[in-house]
């Protein structure tokens, strides 16, 4: 049967056999045989939505609302579930007419197995993963769902399974994203100026069939750093990532020292409000 090794990775024996074949239908595909996985992946996100929230709010009483949204977005998205998908073989059975998405997966795969699980956890936004992996991923838990009468916890069983290793890596306190570290760290440091830190973007084309992003980061008016990628969502973390270490730098003629006024601008107005009340 084509999808036997899948099912025996899974460890689970479908009852339905055409749930599995959509499960791993792409878009690109004949759809004259059964639908995409469309449908399948969208219930499949939401089940792993609820069991990682579910397992963080079991364990870790503490976590705050913000602590837990954070942390999912770290283990719910593509490269995360790019690397399990891959440890699965998922990516050797999608059912796909693209050439260059079967190339843009066989590549993915070979990189990925170099990456530990808790390199992807730090820098999953480094990861350029091609959708349809995790689309798959997601789709096949939401085909075991349905295959099982809708049964939740069985359902989390057999997702445990999968996700139990990189559990174990959650904590209430994860290491942000370099957008987000570069936006607190620039606040950190008493930068007042409202909108002090801005993202641009522009894209253009390199060739017939492919586009590039770039992205600029800006801090007080002064462009910090420029990366191109090929998308924004890679190019923008990489741009803000430079831009941190250029403000960190005081030997950098943008340091952020140098460049931002606002600290030494709040000293001169207390001094000056206390000089008044005086």
């Amino acid at each position: 049967m084509l999808f036997a090794p899948v099912e025996e990775k899974l460890g689970y024996k479908f009852k339905n056999a055409s749930l599995v074949a959509e499960a791993f239908t792409h878009t690109a595909y004949d759809l004259s045989q059964g639908p995409s996985y469309n449908r399948l992946e969208f219930l499949g996100d939401s089940l792993f939505d609820l069991y990682v929230v579910k397992y963080m709010y079991s364990k870790f009483p503490k976590m705050t609302p913000g602590q837990m949204s954070w942390a999912r977005s770290r283990l719910v998205n593509a490269s995360t579930f790019g690397k399990l998908a891959v440890g699965l073989g998922l990516h050797k059975h999608i059912l796909t007419s693209s050439a260059n998405l079967q190339k843009a997966m066989a590549s993915f795969a070979q990189e990925i197995e170099e990456v530990s699980i808790e390199e992807i956890l730090r820098t999953c936004w480094k990861i350029d993963a091609p959708k349809a992996i995790s689309d798959v991923f997601e789709a096949i838990f939401g085909a075991i769902y349905v295959d099982s009468s809708f049964d939740l916890e069985f359902t989390f069983q057999h997702i445990h399974r999968v996700m139990a290793d990189i559990m174990e890596f959650v904590s209430p306190v994860m290491q942000g994203d370099p957008t987000s570290e570069l936006v607190r760290w620039v606040a950190s440091q008493g930068c007042e100026a409202q909108g002090s830190t801005i993202f641009r973007s522009s894209s253009s084309a390199s060739s017939r069939s492919t586009t590039h992003d770039t992205v600029e980061t800006t801090v007080h008016g002064r462009v910090i750093s420029r990366v191109t990628a090929t998308t924004s969502k890679l190019a923008r973390p990489m741009a803000a990532e430079q831009a941190l270490n250029i403000l960190k730098d005081e030997n950098h003629d943008y340091a952020l020292s140098k460049i931002c006024s606002c600290p030494r601008a709040k000293l001169k107005r207390k001094a000056s409000e206390s000089t008044i009340v005086e």
